[in-house]
């Protein structure tokens, strides 16, 4: 066989001969979800209900921890090819990504206080006369006390939670599944979760645009997860 059919075969022979197949992309998913929906080893909660998702259609995935911002960016411009734990948005029909329709979980925002305290939340607005601090880089609640004045910005969730141990500041503003797993700390013992909650969301996995025929699969499959089980199986927290 001439030297240039067999590079020809070898390159294109998925192509050429019938019954090969073209190794399959794995499709980067990133992730900026705090413990226990995500972990270090990509092992948390919601990282065992993305995993089951894509496998469920046939698909290789990498989970990659991003900074949100950085992960909305690489999102847009397609350097990778989903991202989770991002409450609903609307959406441009021109623009190059996309909602999974089913959401993955459900999020009720709460009120962190010491457990003297005796204030009810009723609504965002409750928050006007208090002092509290909330993570910086949770939209969704940024976007909501935007309007108050007696509010502080924070790096990181666990700093909401050193400061009102060290009596610093009265009330935080975070994710009820998240304030659950810091509360069973002994450091964090003489603080409580509010109720009711501030308000109740919905968590979604978006797409990029060029992946837009697995929207559907992917909508399905966890739909057929929370029906039979698995999804509260895999994710305890997820509110299905």
């Amino acid at each position: 066989m001439p030297f240039c059919v067999l590079i020809i075969l070898l390159t294109f022979g998925a192509v050429l001969l019938p019954g090969v197949a073209v190794a399959e992309r794995t499709l980067i998913i990133a992730t900026h979800a705090p413990i226990p929906m995500s972990t270090e080893n990509h092992d948390g909660f919601l990282d065992r209900v993305i995993r089951e998702s894509f496998r469920r259609i046939d698909h290789r995935i990498q989970i990659k921890t991003l900074p949100p911002k950085r992960a909305v960016r690489d999102l847009e411009t397609g350097k990778i090819d989903g991202q989770y734990f991002r409450v609903k948005r609307a959406i441009e029909k021109d623009e190059t990504i996309l909602m999974v329709s089913h959401p993955l979980f459900q999020i009720n925002i709460v009120v962190v206080a010491d457990k003297s305290a005796n204030f009810q939340p009723n609504g965002w607005q409750s928050l006007a006369p208090l002092e509290f601090a909330y993570y910086r880089d949770a939209k969704h609640i940024s976007n909501r006390v935007a309007q108050f004045s007696k509010k502080y910005d924070v790096p990181k969730n666990k700093t909401i939670f050193d400061m009102m141990a060290a009596d610093r500041l009265d009330y935080g503003v975070v994710p009820y599944f998240l304030a659950r797993q810091m509360l069973k700390n002994k450091e964090y013992s003489g603080l409580k979760i509010l109720e009711p909650a501030l308000e109740t969301l919905f968590g979604y996995l978006y797409l990029s645009g060029k992946n837009r025929p697995l929207e559907a699969p992917l909508s399905k499959a966890i739909a057929a997860m929370v029906k039979d089980g698995t999804m509260r199986r895999l994710c305890p927290r997820c509110g299905f």
